[in-house]
């Protein structure tokens, strides 16, 4: 800051102000500022005066806000959604996985059954063919033509069926694949070579679920979840306490005709100053923290009662997919 001035005697006078400082907030919820003022002034009557001054001071929090935990909360609540990025991302991969087993077979299915149903037309197709020999031979009636063509074009139509859920199942397998040189417009057919091996389970349904419970990402992720409710309610209690603030501050001064030596002065010829304080702010009513704590208990009951209903359904998944492969 640079200042000019003159005086009613006529009498001007010019100053320079210079301010440097460093503030470090604490975990504990304070803070430490250091700052370091000095300046020059200069009149026609004097000669020119320097003031250095060095300050350090100290604010700690003592109820609201005070405390390595609740000021470490929000670096807790990071690592826990981190966390919970990536049991979401471990839970798509496995699901894509199974997908991806689920179409192959599905494929494989469908490509069996075109087997099959291509076997069934050739013999209604032969079937068809015998039919009118044995017509035109006198050896059987014109309607065994009748039926026989009946029971072919059934085959063509459950061929043609057959053939379409081929491509519809191919169709899905290549949208998981998603493999750039096999676009889903791709004139390709694919040929499932992997073939079935169906062997008998003795499968413990109580374990299942015990290992079902402990291990599903959506679970976890709903734990995570959890853990990051009491961090939020415990952070919105503190918002309801009472501004209880602690400080200190300790200024040490010097002045000398310049500032090169009133800088250098500092130890020697200084005047220091000691300061302590203890400063409340209660709020009346509080009605905004407390509506903040009561939602954060309320979003906890909520995730609660989707954890229990979450636990219900995997237990229920478990007991019908056993059920289903016995």
């Amino acid at each position: 800051a640079y200042d000019v001035s003159e005086t009613e005697t006529g009498i001007s006078s010019t100053g320079n102000d210079y301010e440097t400082g460093l503030q470090v907030p604490l975990h504990t919820g304070g803070s430490v500022t250091v700052g370091l003022p000095f300046g020059e002034s200069d009149s026609d009557d004097s000669g020119g005066v320097a003031d250095a001054q060095v300050s350090v001071s100290f604010i700690q929090s003592l109820l609201r806000g005070g405390g390595t935990r609740i000021n470490t909360n929000p670096i807790r609540i990071a690592g826990y959604e981190k966390h919970a990025v990536d049991a979401y991302t471990k839970q798509t991969a496995i699901s894509l996985l199974a997908e991806a087993d689920i179409a192959y077979w599905y494929f494989y299915v469908a490509c069996r059954e075109l087997d099959v149903r291509r076997e069934q037309y050739k013999l209604a197709q032969d079937q068809f063919e015998h039919a009118q020999k044995k017509v035109a031979a006198g050896a059987a009636p014109k309607t065994e033509i009748v039926r026989a063509e009946a029971g072919l074009t059934g085959r063509i139509d459950a061929l043609i069926r057959a053939e379409t859920r081929v491509q519809d199942s191919q169709l899905d397998l290549l949208r998981i694949m998603n493999r750039q040189d096999m676009p889903l417009n791709a004139n390709v057919r694919i040929a499932p070579k992997t073939e079935p091996n169906p062997l008998g389970l003795d499968v413990n349904e109580e374990k299942l679920v015990e290992i079902a419970l402990a291990n599903r990402m959506d679970t976890v992720r709903l734990e995570l979840e959890l853990a990051i409710d009491e961090l939020r309610i415990e952070s919105a209690r503190n918002s309801t306490l009472p501004d209880l603030a602690f400080s200190y501050s300790f200024a040490a001064q010097t002045q000398a005709g310049d500032s090169g030596h009133a800088l250098g002065d500092f130890g020697d010829n200084t005047s220091d100053a000691h300061s302590f304080g203890l400063s409340s702010r209660i709020p009346i009513g509080n009605r905004a923290a407390k509506a903040r704590l009561e939602q954060a208990r309320l979003r906890q009951i909520q995730d609660q009662a989707s954890y229990a209903r979450l636990r219900q359904f995997i237990q229920q998944e478990v007991y019908d997919t056993v059920r289903s492969l016995n």
